[in-house]
This record gives structure tokens, sequence and C-alpha cells, in this order.
């Protein structure tokens, strides 16, 4: 038995969620509200003490961390489509993309978020100092917790904002420069950096931010084929929270307009 402690619009859960859809393998959900702190609990911090998604349980084995869970599934579970390349060097470039995720990319991807768009949804619901402060101290990485007290009060004028737009500004860069040789990340079939990457890309999309970088292509045949696979209709269409998606792309479009405007500045 498969279970997966998610949330509908997170990224890495998302990365998840295509490829059990992908290899066709029946799982069930345990949906956490992120914003509420379902991670904080005790029950979900004996899983995961990082008190971060996904989670995924296999026959009460427990195993963390969205990347090792893809390979984990991949090795565990080898019918059907298989997403690892057979060449060595194939496979580490593979995970060459992943790692790139996990260095970096992904602690960026969540600054835009937190910035563009989490920011109005906690205050929301932590609507005082004291309530936002209680949150920020159930966060476990302090890393990630200065970035909530950094970034919430300031959104996109925050710096770290502004670092983690440039990060992922290059990481597309070094999507395109991949994508002019194959048509996808590694070779000419989807692989697990393909899922690995695509929900971010969507994230990206989301937030208004791919109109910034209007002088790349930006793979979009890469993006629109992955977009027609069973993984990205399974794993991120399925699990689009209309409302969190509305505010998404209203907060996106305003902060594109702000950066934009502060780009063509004299």
């Amino acid at each position: 038995m498969l279970e997966l402690y998610h949330a509908d619009m997170s990224t890495c859960a998302a990365k998840v969620r295509c490829l059990l859809a992908e290899k066709g393998l029946a799982w069930e959900g345990r949906m956490l509200n992120l914003r509420a702190g379902d991670q904080h609990t005790p029950e979900f911090l004996a899983l995961n003490p990082k008190a971060v998604i996904p989670v995924l349980v296999h026959d009460g084995v427990v195993v963390t961390e969205s990347n090792i869970i893809m390979e984990y599934i991949e090795d565990a579970f080898p019918q059907g489509v298989s997403l690892m390349p057979a060449n060595p060097l194939s496979r580490a470039r593979v995970r060459a993309w992943m790692q790139r995720l996990d260095a970096g990319l992904h602690f960026d991807i969540a600054v835009l978020s937190i910035a563009v768009v989490i920011r109005s949804q906690l205050m929301a619901v932590h609507g005082t100092p004291e309530a936002l402060d209680a949150y920020y101290a159930a966060i476990p990485d302090p890393k990630l917790r200065a970035i909530y007290q950094e970034v919430v009060p300031l959104g996109v004028r925050a710096p770290a904002f502004r670092a983690s737009l440039d990060a992922w500004r290059k990481a597309m860069e070094a999507v395109e420069a991949a994508l002019s040789g194959s048509a996808f990340l590694v070779g000419d079939s989807p692989t697990l950096a393909d899922f690995a990457i695509l929900p971010y890309v969507r994230r990206l999309e989301d937030l208004q931010m791919l109109q910034l970088w209007d002088d790349l292509s930006l793979g979009r045949p890469w993006l629109a084929h992955m977009k027609d696979t069973a993984g990205y209709q399974q794993g991120i269409v399925e699990f689009l929270n209309p409302d969190a998606l509305a505010l998404m792309q209203a907060e996106g479009e305003k902060a594109a307009r702000d950066l934009l405007r502060r780009r063509d500045e004299p």
C-alpha cells in the first residue's frame, strides 16, 4: 500500500504525484493544509521531523524528500514505463537535474511563492503579528524560518525575492540549452528529470514570472508535450485548487507588472 502525505498545490508533492500517475500506481492521499500548519502537528512530525511534505509510506516504511521518493518509486516498481535511462552517463545527468532542484531551486521557488501569494494567505489565516510569529516559530528549518520572516512583510521588494528570481532565470537558460540538443532534458524520452522540474515551471507560469523572460523560448514545445502526459494531468491538473490558483495568478500579474515597470525605468 502506498500512502502519500501531500498538499494540493505543493510543487514537491506534485512531482511525486506525476511519477505515480506515469507508473500507473494506485495510492492513497493524506492531504495537509500547510497554511493552517498541519505539518507542525505531533502526528506529522513523527513521520517527518523536518515538517515538510511529501512523505511516502510504503507498507509501513516511511520515505521522505521528494527526489529520493521519486527514485525509490522508480526502483521499487520497475514495471511499466521506465523513467531512468539505462546508460550510466544519462542516469548521472538525470540526477544532476534533480540535485540542482535540491541544491537551491526548490528553495528559490518557495521564496517566489511566499513573496507573491503565500504571504497574503498567511496573513488571512494568522491575522495578527503574534499569530504570524507563532507560525514562524514552529518552522524547524532556521533558513526557511528566516525567509518567511523577511519575505512575508516585504513581498517582491524583499532582497531574497530578487536573488531567487535570478536563480530561476539561470535555470530556465539551462533548460533552454538542454532542449536545444534533445526533445527532453536528458535524451529523446521523458525521464525523472522532466517530471521533477515540471511542477516548478508550471508554478513560474502561474506566478506570471515567465513573461519577464520573453527573450527565452522557455522550452515551450517541451512544456506542451509534458502537459499532455498522464503525469501532468493526474499529478498536477487534478489537484489544482481553483481559489488558490486564481489568487496566485492575480497576485502574480500585479507582481509582474511592478517588476516590468521597474525594469523599464531609466
